[in-house]
């Protein structure tokens, strides 16, 4: 199976993730980021669903506003909305980013083979 989207104008991947946790399920707009090593979600969104926090676990995170730590959480499930590309337990650090509802980071796109395809404007991940 395969997904792709086209990036935005400011050269951003979206894509419509439901991640599911102990306590239900939501669907989120992600966007992908290749320099990410973990997906980020709220620390609400993260307690809401039920995501199982890795004890004494927290994640330094170096942004563009600098260095913050974070704690790590682990879902039950992650997938593509409409395809059956979907991960388990995947690492969420918690970590609330505004405009960015979901960021799809490396601990998810490292179980699929991902691409650009710059004379398309596309960005693909499949199994």
């Amino acid at each position: 199976m395969l997904a792709t989207v086209t990036l935005d104008n400011r050269k951003l991947a979206w894509f419509f993730i439901r991640v599911e946790g102990a306590r239900g399920s939501s669907v989120y707009r992600g966007c992908v980021d290749t320099g990410a090593c973990f997906c980020v979600l709220s620390p609400t969104d993260c307690q809401n669903l039920g995501l199982v926090r890795k004890d004494r676990e927290k994640m330094r995170l170096i942004t563009v506003k600098g260095e913050t730590t974070a704690r790590v959480f682990t879902d039950l499930s992650m997938g593509i909305m409409g395809t059956n590309l979907k991960a388990e337990n995947v690492d969420i650090v918690a970590k609330k980013v505004i405009g960015f509802p979901l960021i799809i980071g490396m601990t998810f796109l490292q179980n699929f083979n991902w691409s650009y395809n710059k004379a398309k404007n596309e960005f693909a991940i499949e199994k």
